[in-house]
């Protein structure tokens, strides 16, 4: 079971940081529970670096830089967007609590949404 260590998310505008937003942060705007489905915005490029990824909103110009965890979450929420299913993953590879899991997926897909890489679906 690999070491888990969802530290934080790196947020860049243009080649600027705009801001790091750390995972255990209150929710902000509607609240996305784990019983969501997301999906990942059609202007949004993925591109993974050595166990991390670099993703880049195309519409926007902002991109975001995650860590090994990070990445492995965005791997899954291409597969299905289903954020149970993304927990009991994550579960199963990672030594973590559920608790903790939970709460930083939550976290993580709230600051996606915001930078208009994820939509939750209905």
């Amino acid at each position: 079971m690999r070491s888990y260590g969802l530290g934080w998310l790196r947020v860049h505008r243009n080649s600027t940081t705009i801001s790091r937003y750390w995972l255990w942060t209150a929710i902000m705007g509607k609240e996305i529970s784990l019983n969501s489905r997301v999906r990942i915005q059609d202007d949004v490029l993925f591109q993974e670096l050595q166990g991390e990824a670099v993703l880049l909103n195309l519409k926007t110009g902002v991109y975001l830089g995650l860590d090994a965890v990070g990445t492995r979450i965005w791997q899954l929420l291409q597969e299905d967007g289903t954020l149970s299913r993304v927990v009991e993953v994550i579960l199963k590879e990672y030594d973590v609590t559920r608790e903790k899991c939970g709460s930083d997926l939550l976290n993580l897909v709230s600051q996606m949404e915001q930078q208009g890489l994820l939509a939750e679906l209905s």
